[in-house]
């Protein structure tokens, strides 16, 4: 196998929005409202209590009453298209994606098209045209971007269990393998009961999601969801370098360095294992420093921060915390010279608005299928032409036509 550099931080660049929902035939909404109806997803097992202090405040500074209606994350695209297709929609919603769904509504007039808007108010005009270009549908602007640092996705160690091992912090795929390998069968906790695992990964199946799929497939160089190969953009998932991804994910399944319920592992208990001596873990988003409350949490899904971060970064609670924050910083800067984008994130293209979540399915169920052993290699390449022939093909020609058309 050769050998490829594994960096902390995969480079995974996404740009959700926070978008103005249209109503009464595409009138503007009232400059005086005295309440904002919201819809956002939270991260944690329990919603924010409506009258919670970070709540208060948040009406306190604005002057208006919030009503914020929280989904789970998990199931957060199921209820945006459910409230789309019904007649009590919120004023304001967070997009996560720019899936068949929100794209369909955002052409038929559901949102603001607010292109030529933004740049008229200061607090609205973004310092990131690249991230707001990506986060655009076809050059159509119908929200604020949530700005993140494109370098949150890292793998999170037990260092106690790599002293323990005499192990190193990995530095390559290949040093994964043999740590998680290592974890699993040379008892880190020391209770001499064959009791952990190397990695633990939830369920986590969509294409093109921050999944730790996604993530090892990018290591293996098969691009951020597209990729440019001999001069055109193609699915990640139709390079070879995804294949050679999803057999060292399998490899490590078939060992039993990962957890064997990953296909159906709740995400909300991502760090139990890890905290429990179970197992180590890949991260999709490293957290702040340290643990926050849920209120912080999930009230987070409604910054933007489209002019760059306005805030002074928390003081960590202690010297430790504060050390590797700042380490964490450090890293995060350093990898992002390697960030890998998505050179189709701007485009839209019609058979995928038309097909799309029916080509993602066929592709993402049989990933899993394969590396859960339900069907063998073969079966995972006759999905992706599967993909091509069941609406895919016309996908790349839309898709390619508007990236040239745009270069």
């Amino acid at each position: 196998m050769i050998h490829r550099k594994l960096t902390l931080a995969a480079a995974v660049v996404t740009a959700t929005a926070l978008s103005l929902t249209a109503c009464s035939g595409g009138n503007a909404p009232a400059a005086d409202l005295t309440s904002v109806s919201i819809m956002a997803p939270f991260l944690e097992a329990q919603p924010p209590a409506a009258d919670g202090a970070v709540q208060k405040k948040l009406e306190e500074l604005t002057g208006k009453q919030v009503k914020i209606n929280w989904a789970p994350n998990a199931s957060y695209e199921d209820k945006t298209n459910i409230t789309l297709a019904g007649s009590d929609i919120p004023q304001v919603m967070v997009i996560q994606t720019k899936s068949p769904g929100f794209v369909k509504n955002a052409q038929a007039g559901a949102f603001w098209d607010l292109t030529d808007k933004l740049d008229k108010y200061p607090n609205l005009k973004t310092t990131f045209p690249d991230i707001q270009k990506n986060s655009s549908v076809n050059g159509k602007v119908y929200g604020l971007f949530r700005e993140r640092s494109p370098m949150r996705t890292a793998v999170m160690f037990r260092q106690d269990w790599l002293d323990k091992l005499g192990l190193q912090p990995p530095k390559t795929v290949e040093d994964l393998y043999k740590v998680a390998k290592a974890f699993t069968e040379q008892d880190p906790d020391g209770n001499g009961i064959n009791d952990t695992w190397g990695i633990t990964i939830p369920k986590w199946g969509a294409l093109g999601t921050n999944s730790p799929y996604d993530v090892i497939e990018e290591w293996f160089g098969a691009g951020n969801r597209w990729t440019e190969r001999d001069g055109k953009l193609v699915p990640s998932f139709e390079t070879d370098e995804f294949l050679q991804a999803d057999r060292f994910i399998k490899k490590m399944v078939d060992e039993k360095l990962i957890n064997p319920d990953f296909a159906t592992f709740d995400p909300t208990k991502w760090n139990e294992p890890f905290f429990n001596g179970k197992a180590a873990t890949i991260k999709p988003e490293t957290p702040e420093g340290k643990a926050v409350s849920t209120d912080i949490k999930s009230y987070a899904q409604l910054g933007m921060n489209v002019a760059g971060n306005q805030f002074y970064p928390v003081k960590q609670a202690t010297d430790y915390e504060q050390q590797v924050f700042d380490k964490r910083t450090d890293v995060m800067a350093e990898d992002l010279k390697s960030a890998v984008y998505n050179p189709a994130a701007p485009y839209v293209s019609a058979t995928y608005v038309a097909k799309g979540a029916q080509l993602d399915n066929i592709v993402a169920d049989a990933r899993i299928k394969y590396l859960a052993g339900q069907i063998d290699e073969q079966g995972l390449k006759d999905a992706i032409k599967l993909w091509d022939t069941s609406g895919g093909d016309k996908v790349k020609e839309e898709i390619n036509k508007l990236w040239q058309d745009n270069k």
